[in-house]
């Protein structure tokens, strides 16, 4: 027996011929709780985002908070610890560094706002009963928008930060007493919250429009689902909205959508969040997998346990990519991370070199039979 520079097994008998057992080939990296070691704090990855430095902060729904140093590779948790500089809680549900700040949603504990140098919490905003205070502790999503401004998205309502003030404004452009889960801007600076169970929502500051899009039973080129997870833009300006229900693909010139689902091929009719390679193909996380979607075909290619993936559960608004192209995508078992350009690449020499194997072996069992 022998094994080849790249981990495989080549075993040579007597009578079978030559076989070989392949390295199981996987190009994702693993983050996980290893108890002791450089890792994870929490399972269940939630958000993630990096800052100025290019650091990556990673919150979880069951351990805290995390930055992983983009240079060492080395992990930082950030966990309460009572005082009043340290996080409120260990269920994180949104980030967003603003410069040298972290802002930190919670699950019911309010907001944190961490200074990035110092690790320390500077300010913490909860719920209250004064017109510019929020009204809800639930903090599930943020943005910063190409104009400056932090909006921030509760269970009961989307939020204007107002600096001068140090509070908070209610918006009055989409509805006040929605669970807003996610928040983006696009290329003409529409914003689209999409909310929990009540559809997508969207306005535009610079022209004044409003208005929403929900799933209508009687109509196939509606919303899919009322429950919209997420929203993206690709490099294109097409607009595709991930719900608990379906894929949509938005027409603009008629102000529709072209849904697609697990009759379309996908794992799953639940869509997560999605990000873009550089060759314009979406990776979307699903209940049941990561998909690689190529808009122009819709070929699709999936990614489960078997191809290397820590679990086939992904988590809410957890995808997240870096300046060089890195995809980072949370589960509820940990964190992966890749390089699209090289996942599911085929290794050439090793199939080449098995094929001339397999069929030496096959001519000598046919010479060995026609010997005896």
């Amino acid at each position: 027996m022998a094994r080849d520079k790249e981990g495989g097994i080549w075993a040579g008998t007597y009578f079978g011929g030559v076989n070989y057992y392949p390295n199981q080939y996987t190009s994702f990296e693993k983050f996980f709780p290893q108890g002791g070691t450089n890792s994870l704090s929490g399972y269940a990855v939630r958000e993630i985002c990096n800052d100025k430095d290019g650091n990556i902060w990673i919150g979880t729904e069951d351990g805290g908070l995390n930055k992983l140093n983009h240079k060492t590779g080395v992990f930082e948790h950030f966990k309460p610890t009572g005082a009043k500089t340290s996080i409120s809680h260990t269920n994180i549900h949104a980030l967003l560094a603003v410069d040298n700040e972290l802002w930190i949603g919670t699950f019911e504990r309010g907001l944190d706002v961490m200074d990035i140098n110092t690790s320390k919490v500077l300010r913490h905003y909860s719920a209250g009963q004064a017109p510019n205070e929020l009204k809800s502790n639930f903090i599930e999503s943020m943005l910063k928008t190409r104009s400056g401004e932090i909006l921030v998205g509760t269970s009961f309502g989307l939020y204007r930060y107002n600096r001068a003030g140090n509070d908070f404004t209610l918006l009055n452009e989409v509805p006040g007493n929605l669970h807003y889960s996610n928040l983006i801007e696009d290329d003409n600076g529409t914003i689209w919250a999409s909310s929990l169970r009540d559809g997508l929502y969207f306005y535009n500051p610079g022209n004044k429009t409003s208005g929403y899009y929900r799933h209508d039973e009687n109509n196939r080129k509606s919303l899919s689902s009322n429950a919209v997870n997420s929203t993206f833009v690709d490099a294109k300006g097409g607009l595709w909205v991930a719900t608990e229900n379906g894929l949509n693909r938005f027409n603009e010139k008629e102000g529709n959508f072209r849904r697609y689902n697990s009759k379309s091929g996908f794992l799953s009719n639940v869509f997560y969040k999605i990000l873009e390679d550089r060759k314009g193909n979406l990776w979307i996380s699903t209940s049941r997998g990561l998909v690689c979607f190529d808009t122009g075909t819709n070929r699709i290619k999936s990614y489960t346990k078997a191809n290397g993936l820590l679990s086939d559960q992904f988590n809410y608004s957890s995808a997240f990519k870096d300046l060089n192209g890195r995809m980072y995508f949370g589960s509820v078992k940990g964190l992966i991370s890749f390089f699209p350009i090289s996942s599911g690449k085929i290794n050439l020499y090793r199939l080449f070199t098995l094929q001339v194997f397999r069929f030496i072996t096959k001519r000598l069992k046919l010479i060995r039979k026609t010997l005896l």
